[in-house]
């Protein structure tokens, strides 16, 4: 698809969205959406990374090269992280921890295995 088609498809896409935004689909005078094509771009990784998509399944949906990709993983390596601090939360976990804490009192209470 040449440039051109798609920056016309996205213009025209703009105005119903603006008007279906304000509450009134029909209004033809309503101002356009005020948004770049760029920032639903951002939006669309930016929320996939908050919902634990894989950063080389963004890249690659995003179609960036490697190079890019290592850029963008700098720039939006903090979204994301909700599951990674949840999995560190669950070593609090006394269910989690059942298991762990009595291997340490075995090991404490000088019950190891010699060598």
């Amino acid at each position: 698809m040449p440039i051109g088609d798609w920056k016309e498809a996205w213009e025209a896409a703009k105005k119903p969205a603006g008007a279906a935004l304000k509450g009134k689909p029909d209004d033809k005078e309503a101002p356009p959406l005020a948004c770049r094509f760029h920032d639903l771009r951002h939006t669309a990784r930016t929320r996939m990374l908050e919902h634990g998509v894989p950063f080389s399944t963004v890249a690659t949906i995003m179609g960036w090269s490697p190079s890019i990709a290592v850029r963008m993983s700098r720039r939006y390596g903090h979204i994301g992280q909700a599951a990674q601090r949840e999995a560190v939360k669950a070593l609090d976990r006394t269910d989690f921890m059942g298991a762990g804490t009595k291997m340490v009192t075995k090991f404490r209470q000088g019950k190891r295995r010699s060598r």
